[in-house]
């Protein structure tokens, strides 16, 4: 239900002599003042578009500016526009003193924001500037549910979400969730609502120097291994675990972060990695002179410190399966080095499933990396 409109009025006159029988079209787009995500994390964005002119109103495009406001600090943009061509067919042609009232449905981006619709629409008399409305978005009752904890870890505070199982008296799988550079924990929730309705436990971390974790951020050093030693403890007492099936699943730099973690702890039963770094020098090597100064900001320039940063140096011993993903034209994580890392596991006798993407970068589709993750873990845990 609509709460309150916000109204953007576009007014064009008709354009030349021949058109002068032509009644000035005035069209507008409304949509509601505010919006909160749904259980499933969708937001339900009302709109109306009326005609109040003589002519009919036709939409050529519709784009959607987003606003991230949350307080979680990520290195993501938090300014973006992304195209919703595909809801035209849900737009037809409007006439004169006609109007449309619609809904659409988008999964939630972020908690607290502003999203602004742009309809771009043409008369009879010439195209019209965008038809405007802009919303606030809200958290809803699924981000209530599962409110960030802080960790107490050696005097840092460590943010994690839990999901936990349906069933506390059960015997769940468990998954604890790394995120990317362009996230924090509180990007996972719709990922750690879906999995939950699937029987699984969930654990979401904020690495260091994200989200509500206390900074600065080390490049998979020992600030970050302590971080997600903590989210994995964390995991494993959350009732009805099965501590016995614990798996971890790592994005960007928490794919490294999750590899480390599970050479060194025995009790990672799966284990999930996407676009991952594996060896710091090749990771430093491909990146430009701005990268090579973050890298060095966050893990100094010590050999040591760089090798306990990188898997394929640690002398980790891993036996447990392992999805690795990755794209062949990533410049951020070499795929060389993924493919060494393949090796390495297949020598220590891991059953290793590697599926590389021949035409895409470091940001892999997400359709394609979720639905792997969801089908290796059931593949390994039977859920």
């Amino acid at each position: 239900m609509l709460r309150r409109f916000l109204t953007a009025s576009l007014t064009m006159l008709a354009l030349g002599a021949p058109m002068a029988a032509l009644a000035a079209p005035a069209v507008t787009l409304t949509s509601a003042a505010a919006v909160t995500a749904d259980e499933r994390l969708v937001w339900n964005i009302p709109y109306l578009i009326r005609n109040t002119g003589a002519v009919g109103f036709y939409a050529d495009s519709f784009l959607a500016d987003f606003t991230d406001e949350d307080a979680g600090v990520h290195r993501g943009p938090r300014r973006w526009t992304e195209s919703l061509t595909a809801l035209l067919s849900t737009i037809p042609p409007i006439s004169g003193n006609d109007s449309l009232e619609s809904t659409c449905f988008l999964p939630s981006r972020f908690e607290k924001g502003k999203v602004t619709l742009r309809i771009f629409g043409h008369t009879p008399a010439g195209p019209l500037p965008p038809l405007t409305a802009t919303l606030r978005t809200e958290p809803g009752e699924t981000s209530a549910a599962h409110p960030s904890q802080l960790l107490d870890v050696g005097g840092r505070k460590v943010e994690v979400v839990a999901f936990a199982p349906a069933n506390p008296e059960g015997q769940a799988p468990g998954v604890l969730i790394v995120h990317s550079d362009d996230e924090h924990a509180r990007r996972w929730l719709q990922v750690g609502t879906s999995m939950r309705a699937r029987g699984y436990a969930v654990v979401v971390v904020s690495l260091p120097g994200f989200g509500a974790s206390t900074g600065p951020a080390d490049l998979n050093g020992p600030a970050t291994s302590a971080a997600l030693d903590a989210a994995f403890e964390r995991l494993a007492s959350l009732p009805g675990v099965n501590p016995g099936l614990l798996a971890v699943w790592g994005t960007g730099r928490g794919a490294t972060a999750a590899a480390l973690l599970a050479g060194r702890r025995t009790g990672v039963a799966a284990m999930v990695l996407q676009s991952g770094s594996y060896d710091l020098w090749a990771a430093y090597r491909a990146a430009d002179a701005k990268g090579r100064k973050a890298i060095e900001a966050e893990a100094g320039r010590d050999s040591l410190g760089w090798s306990q940063r990188s898997p394929l140096s640690s002398n980790a011993h891993i036996h447990c399966p392992v999805l690795l993903l990755h794209g062949e034209l990533d410049r951020i994580a070499p795929a060389a080095s993924a493919h060494a890392y393949v090796a390495t596991l297949q020598g220590l006798h891991a059953a290793v499933d590697a599926r590389f993407q021949p035409d895409r970068g470091h940001d892999l589709p997400v359709t394609f990396t979720r639905s792997s993750a969801m089908q290796f873990f059931k593949k390994v845990f039977g859920y």
